[in-house]
Formats: structure tokens, sequence, C-alpha cells
């Protein structure tokens, strides 16, 4: 599937992987921009080794990325885009902090009591010694996540999935984006997050009620 034209609702589609790609090569070359390069600053001189990291609207993991190297233990990132988590995850793969990263797609809204029940009870249980994974209660197929979205949008659009295509262009497998077997578990299923009323879910251009 290509990249859908933006729309207006605060859906996914308002972000493509191109713009992820062209975020995260600026990244390269730039590093980061000023003021995120104040808070890495910052949070580096309060100290974070050994810490956990909970990251909302990540983006490409740039602050991730700099506390990261400075001994960060681990990093849970939220961001409404798969373009933006797939993007993340290769960098911090590619930097060697592979197994120190995990990233939901969703908007936060949707997503937070399962993301901040997770930390909380990583925060005020015992020292693990380790890497906790966080994620949901279910695995799908990207395919099938699209087609029982496309089903309850009442829109007929087949979906036909490409073994061979690449996901913001990495090869993964069935397992390459599941969490593993000793992973936290969340409670929001896919269909009560379907079902979540329209309202909750913030819009992109948010219309200003006349006075």
């Amino acid at each position: 599937m290509t990249d859908r034209q933006p729309c207006d609702c605060g859906c996914a589609n308002v972000f493509s992987t191109k713009q992820a790609e062209d975020d995260l090569k600026r990244y390269r070359k730039k590093g980061p921009d000023s003021s995120t390069r104040a808070l890495i600053d910052a949070l580096r001189a309060e100290g974070v080794e050994g810490e956990t990291l909970l990251d909302i609207g990540a983006g490409i993991g740039a602050i991730q990325l700099g506390l990261l190297a400075a001994g960060l233990a681990h990093a849970e990132s939220v961001d409404a885009t798969e373009a933006y988590v797939a993007t993340a995850r290769e960098e911090a793969e590619r930097r060697g902090f592979g197994d120190r990263v995990a990233g939901r797609v969703g908007d936060f809204v949707a997503v937070a009591d399962d993301v901040a029940s997770a930390v909380g009870n990583v925060a005020e249980g015992p020292p693990t010694n380790g890497i906790v994974e966080i994620g949901g209660p279910e695995q799908f197929r990207i395919d099938e996540l699209v087609r029982r979205r496309l089903a309850a949008l009442k829109d007929p659009r087949e979906v036909i999935a490409d073994p061979n295509a690449l996901y913001s262009g990495a090869r993964i497998t069935d397992k390459t984006l599941v969490p593993g077997k000793n992973a936290r578990l969340g409670d929001t299923r896919f269909e009560t997050w379907l079902t979540q009323p329209a309202a909750q879910i913030p819009s992109a251009h948010p219309k200003t009620e006349a006075a």
C-alpha cells in the first residue's frame, strides 16, 4: 500500500513515510533541532543512567537516541504513525540500541492507559535489572489490521498483501514488530479501540467555535 493523501481527521495519513525518511536524513546530517537538543542536554545533566523513558509523539526518536547513548536503560515511545515508529526503530537498531527500545503506534489517548499502567508497574515494582518490553494483547498481520479497519469504515476496497514489500524501507518478518514472550501486555484490544467515540481522537486541524 502507498501513502494516502493527507486528510483533516487527525489520522496517520497526515504524516507520510517520505516525511519520516526526510526527517531522519535531516537528523543524520544536522542532529536534533535546537529545542530538542536543549531538552536532551537538560535530561542528560540530571542523569539518565539506568532510567526508562516514555516519549509521546516521538517522531524519528531523536530524544531516545540522545539519551540511550548516555546510558538510558530503555525507551518506550508512542507515535500516531507507523512510518515514524518504524523509522525510529530502524535508526535505533542501526545504532545498536535495538534491544533497548519499543514503539507503539496509536493515538496516545487510546493507548495511554496500557502504556502508563505498564510503566507505572515497572517504576513501582522491584528492580528488574533488565529490559521490560510492553505490547498489545493481540497479534495481527498488518494487512489483517487494515482489512478490519476498512471493514469498520464500510470501505469496500480489497487489501492484497505483498510478501516482498518493504516496511519503511526495511524487510521484515511476521515476528519483527511483535513483542517477545516475556512482554507485559496491555488490555486494550483492537475491537475496543475501533469503537472509541470519534470525539476522543484529536483533529489535525481543530475548528474554533464562533463566540
